[in-house]
C-alpha cells in the first residue's frame, strides 16, 4: 500500500466500520415508531414482518421496528463512507501539485467514486 492509499483510505467491508451509538440508534428507532404511527410504513419491510410473525400485527409492528431501524443504520453508514471518500478524494485532490482543470477531473472522478461505493454497499 502507497503512502496515498493508506493515507486517504476508508472502509471497505461492514466489519471496519463502527457500530451505531446508541443515540444514533435511539434516533433511528424514534423515525420507525413514527413510520408506525402515521402508516407510512415501508411496504417491504412491512411485509417481511408479517411473514416473521405469522401475520401477527403486535408482534409484526416490533418486527418492523427492528429491521427498519437495522435498515437506517445500513444507510447511515453507506452515506458516511461515501461522504468520507468524497472527503478523502478532496484533500487528496488538494495535495497534488496540478492544475484546476485537473481537480476538476479528479474531483468529478471521486464523486464518481462515492457514488459506486454506495450503490456497491446498497445491494
Amino acid at each position: 500500500m502507497n503512502w496515498a492509499e493508506n493515507k486517504f483510505s476508508v472502509p471497505r467491508v461492514a466489519s471496519e466500520r463502527k457500530p451505531p451509538s446508541a443515540i444514533q440508534i435511539e434516533r433511528y428507532s424514534h423515525a420507525a415508531t413514527h413510520e408506525i404511527q402515521s402508516g407510512n410504513l415501508r411496504k417491504p419491510i412491512w411485509l417481511q414482518a408479517l411473514a416473521d410473525t405469522d401475520g401477527d400485527k403486535v408482534a409484526a409492528e416490533a418486527r418492523y421496528l427492528q429491521l427498519r431501524v437495522q435498515q437506517i443504520a445500513e444507510d447511515e453508514a453507506r452515506w458516511t463512507l461515501a461522504r468520507a471518500a468524497l472527503r478523502r478524494t478532496r484533500q487528496f485532490n488538494d495535495s497534488l501539485a496540478v492544475s484546476p482543470l485537473k481537480k476538476r477531473v479528479l474531483l468529478a472522478a471521486g464523486i464518481l467514486l462515492a457514488y459506486a461505493l454506495f450503490r456497491l454497499f446498497s445491494e
